[in-house]
């Protein structure tokens, strides 16, 4: 009988195959973030991007509670908050 590994994100077999690829996966996914984050916060400071577009995709990252969209906050205080968020990553 095969053990298994479970993770926040995945299962898989305890095997070396089976590990290297959850690595692959996650290294994957930590990358894609990056690029949509390094995009999102451009199309902020260079003023490309439409505000209500910015925080929808920051909060679809982070989750709107946790960059304050729900609050009555401004646009810059959520871009600041979501940062900070970014660098814990």
């Amino acid at each position: 009988m095969t053990k298994n590994t479970s993770h926040a994100d995945c299962f898989h077999p305890a095997t070396k195959a089976a590990r290297a690829k959850c690595r692959a996966a996650k290294k994957a996914n930590a990358a894609r973030l990056a690029q949509s984050l390094s995009e999102i916060f451009a199309s902020y400071y260079d003023n490309t991007g439409d505000g209500e577009e910015i925080m929808y995709a920051l909060g679809s990252i982070f989750g709107h509670d946790a960059i304050g969209i729900n609050e009555d906050i401004e646009l810059d205080e959520i871009v600041a908050r979501a940062a900070d968020l970014a660098k814990e990553l």
